[in-house]
């Protein structure tokens, strides 16, 4: 099962305390203590947040957050720091962060920000669904996996995205077919496989996985894959 939350905190004690915090309160948290680890994670998973702490001794904490940003565009990302002042926080929502709080703070006001924060990220109607680190921009009509883009024609993305909007469920062919082609018309059935077969060439074999799986009587399900 993908965690809830990210959190990038090089302190491991603060880690550990504030994972343990965000446990009790029913989120799963995966924990990370350097940046790269984290841009790594966030462009494989679905978080519903990331909670920035200090990602590394010596490092440069907004350029962390701008990577983390590329990485995700569509991911709330909280910074805590030590740190006062108003540059500070002006520094870090303009690096991509979404809100800014100061330690010592208390965990009733942590887990206040982190609940507005995932409520605006479902209001706002991203149009960018991720399953594991293939993405697809609904808005643009664009796919890839993690950094590469794969080109598909429209139909092949209108197949996928029906898929993908039901990730990890069973879509009949008949669902495919009523959704992506105009049923006015003669189709025949058979039509899914091809475009199916065409997907699995497209945003599998080059990546050497099997996302797309068939249900044999029932279906096709889009499953997140490690990689």
């Amino acid at each position: 099962m993908e965690a809830d939350i990210l959190v990038l905190e090089a302190d491991l004690c603060a880690g550990v305390e504030l994972r343990r915090g965000l446990e009790a309160a029913d989120y799963t948290v995966d924990l990370v203590g350097d940046g790269i680890t984290a841009m790594r994670l966030v462009g494989r998973h679905s978080y519903r947040a990331v909670l920035m702490g200090v990602p590394e001794p010596g490092s440069n904490r907004h350029r962390v957050c701008v990577e983390l940003r590329r990485s995700r565009a569509d991911v709330p990302i909280l910074v805590m720091t030590e740190k006062g002042g108003v540059d500070d926080e002006v520094a870090a929502l303009d690096s991509g962060a979404d809100d800014y709080l100061r330690k010592p703070y208390s965990h009733e006001v942590l887990l206040a920000r982190l609940r507005a924060l995932t409520r605006r990220s479902r209001r706002s109607g991203h149009p960018t669904l991720r399953i594991g680190d293939l993405w697809l921009d609904l808005a643009r009509h664009r796919c890839g996996r993690g950094r590469r883009n794969i080109a598909l024609t429209r139909r092949e993305f209108a197949v996928l995205s029906q898929l993908a909007q039901h990730s990890g469920q069973v879509v009949s062919k008949a669902a495919i077919l009523d959704e992506v082609w105009d049923m006015a018309c003669e189709v025949n059935p058979a039509v899914v496989e091809v475009y199916i077969s065409m997907l699995r060439r497209k945003i599998d074999a080059p990546f050497g996985v099997s996302s797309i799986e068939t249900v044999r009587g029932s279906g096709y399900r889009l499953v997140p894959v490690a990689r």
